[in-house]
């Protein structure tokens, strides 16, 4: 359909009748963006606004090109179609015989890389009579162009891709209003293209953030799918997101650990508390602070080495450090897990506990040990397949070891016995 209203228009409606005759085009120019805003999936976005473009113009083809973040000026032609709509019989620029020049090269040329700043829409009514080289009518003819409207899509400064209108019967002169209208519909396009970019990263910090808790990957992973099945507008997305952040804060903060979200420069983005777990500084001022704040110097400049090393080698880092609060010494272990290329989550557990627990065991141990050393007996231990699992250490200078935890994993067999001291084998094979 065309947009403007004839020359002789006027003198066949009232003035009445003409602002009728735009206020239906205006309600049919909403529709068409009323379906492409509809979805927030990238595909879906663009097949509708191909397939209502295409219906609203009534055109031979509507396509989008999208083009990839590359260097501009020796990738300009890497360009690649990703939606279409096209009258049947027409060729499909989704299928192009390798033999004929990329309609891309031509779209592109358009919005030349050396003058990628440029937002204006490119019109040509009549190939034939629009000055173009032998190539791009062989091009354009290819595909049965005979009129063709391109309108960037920019993303900030960036030309994230083209939306291309192909009239292909007959040239076709391009209407203001239709111009204005493409303008329009580009814009919400180039809106609604930045929403599903900005959901699509969104997911994936969460999946990466998710990660950081094995025990927790399967119950994420559902929230996503079903976050990702209950998603069809933008309302229903934020509302979703906000569900799910509130689950993972309730998740986290059943975790008896201390969370902190931290950047490469030290600062504390964001926390969770754990119970009962005692820290330096109070918690509640530690919003926005920076780890030498909380920390005593020589810890804090420990745990920015450690950063430091996760965020250049991509791997966790773990840790421990002895810390004094209130006169009382204090054993924490810190795991730090890159979240992003300059954000790092530091988790820190109070193993106190632990570690006397494991001091006590070793005292104990190396106290038995004690004890058995000094029995003049010779003392061992083995398993069922005979093979030594300790021994003191008189038997072990006996058999020519310098410490008793040599003979672990051995058998009789393996100590080569002098025949001037037979009576060792003796006393072995009797013990």
């Amino acid at each position: 359909m065309s947009l403007d209203t004839p020359p002789q228009q006027g003198d066949r409606f009232s003035q009445a009748e003409l602002q009728q005759l735009q206020l239906e085009q205006q309600k049919t120019l909403l529709s068409v963006v009323t379906q492409i805003r509809a979805s927030l999936d990238l595909n879906t976005i663009l097949q509708a606004a191909v397939a209502e473009v295409w219906h609203f113009f009534a055109l031979d083809r509507v396509s989008v090109l999208q083009i990839p973040c590359l260097n501009p000026a020796k990738d300009w032609n890497a360009g690649q179609f990703v939606a279409e709509e096209v009258t049947g019989g027409l060729n499909s620029v989704l299928a192009v015989d390798p033999s004929v020049r990329s309609l891309s090269q031509f779209v592109w040329a358009q919005h030349h890389p050396e003058q990628i700043q440029r937002v204006q829409l490119q019109a040509i009514a009549d190939i034939n009579t629009a000055n173009l080289s032998a190539a791009d009518l062989q091009t354009l003819n290819h595909f049965q162009v005979k009129a063709s409207l391109t309108a960037p899509l920019m993303q900030g400064d960036r030309l994230w891709g083209i939306l291309c209108l192909h009239q292909c019967i007959a040239p076709r002169q391009w209407q203001a209003s239709e111009i204005e209208s493409v303008q329009q519909i580009a814009a919400h396009l180039t809106t609604a293209i930045h929403q599903a970019e900005l959901l699509l990263h969104q997911r994936n910090l969460n999946s990466k953030y998710l990660d950081t808790e094995a025990g927790m990957h399967t119950l994420f992973t559902a929230t996503i799918a079903r976050l990702q099945a209950e998603v069809c507008d933008r309302q229903q997305a934020e509302a979703a997101l906000r569900q799910s952040e509130a689950t993972h804060r309730a998740l986290l903060n059943a975790i008896p650990d201390l969370m902190i979200r931290m950047t490469r420069m030290g600062i504390y983005l964001d926390f969770i508390p754990a119970k009962n777990f005692v820290t330096f500084k109070a918690q509640m001022e530690w919003q926005n602070k920076s780890v030498y704040e909380t920390l005593p110097p020589d810890l804090a400049q420990l745990r920015m080495d450690h950063v430091e090393k996760a965020l250049q080698t991509c791997e966790t880092q773990v840790y421990e450090h002895q810390i004094c609060i209130n006169g009382k010494v204090q054993i924490e272990e810190v795991r730090i897990v890159v979240s992003d290329e300059d954000e790092v989550l530091v988790i820190v557990r109070d193993i106190s506990d632990r570690k006397r627990a494991e001091n006590k065991l070793k005292e104990s141990q190396e106290f038995l040990q004690l004890i058995i050393n000094n029995i003049p007996q010779w003392i061992y231990w083995k398993d069922r397949n005979s093979v030594y699992l300790g021994c003191n250490r008189n038997l072990a200078r006996a058999v020519g070891l310098e410490k008793s935890e040599d003979i672990i994993g051995k058998t009789d067999y393996d100590f080569p016995i002098p025949k001037s001291k037979p009576i060792i084998l003796e006393n072995l094979m009797l013990i």
